[in-house]
């Protein structure tokens, strides 16, 4: 693979919570790196028969599982600490 950014370098902006098993322009492999160079609270969701295109429109019902999934683990907010 041959990538402008390496996986990782720019994890902080990442904002698609998977990756797309048969995706022809990266790898699992890097999209778990780039998975675990995120440091903020995270899930990770595999999505099969699924390329470098939109898992809503590929998967949508896994791509709703994961999203509800993701933020029903997400603490509950403190409305005294907002």
């Amino acid at each position: 693979m041959n990538l402008s950014v390496p996986p990782g370098l720019d994890a902080a902006r990442v904002e698609d919570p998977g990756h797309g098993v048969d995706d022809p322009r990266t790898t699992l492999a890097d999209g778990r790196r780039v998975f675990d160079a995120v440091t903020s609270v995270k899930t990770f969701e595999a999505f099969a028969d699924t390329g470098h295109e939109s898992y809503l429109t590929d998967t949508p019902d896994q791509w709703r599982r994961a999203i509800r999934l993701f933020v029903e683990s997400l603490p509950a907010k403190n409305p005294d600490n907002q």
